[in-house]
């Protein structure tokens, strides 16, 4: 997967990365049968649930995200009912390739252009563990290979954006 991707000649950040054993991590175990055995009834009930008058899904979508940050559930809504049943079989399909694409971690590739990288991992990470960020300390010492001890999410966009968008500013070179 890696070796697929351009780097800048400034830092290159792997923010909660899942760059390898993918099917094997938490959520790769979890989640597995959706994209491939539940895909199809799935992607069949998505598209029912199309038939649904907007409101009732709006009224429902509000009641399911009520726990979420109360500005972002207008967004989250209008997200969710934008989405249609192709739209979920493609990315269901595209998360099964991930799942069996995604397995060894290319160690050449990364030693390559290591200098340029900045890892940082979480300890809530269910799409990583912290013993994978340990196992890239031991394969790379020495480099820019951080643990969120902050408790941020894979999905930190979500709910820690700004704490994550400033320790990547921070570690940005400063330009005199």
């Amino acid at each position: 997967m890696l070796k697929h991707i351009a780097f800048s000649s400034q830092e290159d950040f792997f923010l909660f990365p899942t760059i390898e054993n993918m099917a094997s991590t938490p959520n790769g175990v979890s989640q597995r049968p959706l994209f491939t055995t539940y895909r199809s009834p799935f992607t069949g009930t998505v598209w029912l649930l199309g038939s649904i008058p907007e409101f009732v899904k709006l009224r429902v979508l509000r009641q399911w995200f009520s726990s979420s940050p109360p500005e972002h559930v207008d967004y989250m809504c209008r997200a969710v009912m934008n989405i249609d049943s192709r739209s979920i079989y493609n990315i269901l399909s595209m998360a099964d390739q991930e799942m069996k694409e995604v397995v060894d971690l290319p160690v050449d590739t990364i030693r390559e252009v290591i200098d340029k990288l900045v890892f940082y991992y979480g300890v809530r990470d269910k799409w990583n563990s912290e013993k994978m960020y340990e196992e890239m300390v031991e394969r790379f010492p020495g480099k820019d290979i951080n643990l969120c001890k902050s408790g941020y999410s894979h999905s930190f966009v979500i709910d820690s954006s700004h704490p994550m968008a400033e320790y990547v500013y921070n570690k940005l070179p400063k330009v005199e």
